[in-house]
């Protein structure tokens, strides 16, 4: 149920928008469409949570309560709210030193990559709640036990988006996009290179979210999201929008390390962070089918080549039916 509203919320107004945006050119709606996911999904999770006897649906002012959550929720806001300021400098300091079309192309490739990242988005919700629940009852075996069935499963998802992207990401932006943005191709192939990696970044992240003690952990997200960017700036300064795409690349691997250092030094335990041998056989397995019939058609390279990829998944037992069957029941 958590994941429909996640649904809802992440992907609906995104879509509205697109819609809006072929039917007219009005950016106005399309804006506003991006409103009425999150609205939907307020609707959805009320019928949800009147449904399962949650909310009775009457409402009371209770003062005491609300500063409580508000206290609760201030450490996410600023964890969010940084995140998303850090996010968009590297497109900011790119727009003052490079062309418009440089930042156009760079920006055009955040975006699709950021495109690729719905299921994510979509799971870190429900994930988070797994991992809060058992960190609540001081169940750390648990939590580690639920990570590494939800990151089965991303790194399921992830690895052939990220070879699939890699070998067809120039003719993907051709194609949807035109000639005009060809220059966003090599950005995109380097930024989908690291694609799984975003999602071990979120997934660990919800993971860190989930700690009783929030300071350590905001501290902590403000700081490596400041040293990425540090890190990203003699690549943009360098090499312009190809830069900004391997300096962003780098830093995902520093935040990475730094969040699995800081659940080591947390929690006591090592999470096991590297992809499982036979899905990463499989997607490359993946890439290579694609990259044989890009020439052909890139609707037939894209559909042999997730075809390829499960058939391998599931024949080498890349994933099973019993780990199928732990991450639904979770």
């Amino acid at each position: 149920q958590r994941s429909i509203v996640s649904l809802f919320r992440i992907g609906l107004g995104p879509l509205i928008g697109i819609a809006v945006i072929e039917v007219t050119p009005n950016i106005r709606l399309a804006m506003v469409g991006l409103a009425i996911g999150p609205t939907v999904a307020m609707f959805v999770a009320v019928v949800i949570s009147y449904r399962y006897g949650v909310w009775s649906l009457r409402a009371r002012l209770n003062p005491w309560a609300g500063r409580h959550l508000v206290r609760r929720a201030i450490p996410f806001a600023v964890i969010v709210g940084a995140s998303a300021a850090l996010a968009r400098f590297d497109v900011l300091i790119l727009s003052a030193i490079s062309t418009k079309t440089a930042t156009a192309d760079y920006n055009l490739a955040l975006r699709a990559v950021e495109a690729l990242q719905y299921p994510l988005w979509a799971m870190l919700g429900p994930a988070l709640y797994l991992f809060s629940k058992r960190l609540a009852q001081r169940d750390i075996e648990g939590t580690v036990r639920a990570y590494q069935v939800v990151s089965k499963a991303f790194y399921a998802i992830s690895l052939p988006l990220a070879a699939g992207m890699v070998v067809l990401g120039h003719q993907v932006i051709l194609v949807i996009f035109g000639q005009a943005y060809s220059g966003a191709g090599t950005p995109l192939v380097i930024l989908s290179a690291g694609l799984w990696l975003t999602y071990v970044i979120g997934l660990v992240g919800m993971l860190v979210t989930s700690f009783p003690h929030m300071r350590p952990v905001v501290i902590m997200i403000v700081l490596v999201d400041s040293a990425a960017i540090l890190v990203q700036m003699p690549f943009i300064f360098r090499w312009g929008a190809i830069g900004a795409s391997i300096g962003l690349l780098l830093g995902q691997f520093l935040t990475a390390l730094v969040q699995i250092l800081f659940v080591r030094r947390t929690l006591h335990v090592w999470l096991p962070v590297q992809p499982p041998w036979r899905l990463v056989v499989s997607a490359l397995a993946c890439g290579a089918v694609a990259w044989g019939l890009r020439s052909v058609s890139l609707p037939l390279a894209i559909a042999a080549g997730g075809v390829t990829f499960l058939a391998l998944a599931v024949t080498t037992r890349g994933f099973t039916r019993a780990e199928v069957q732990s991450f639904a029941s979770l």
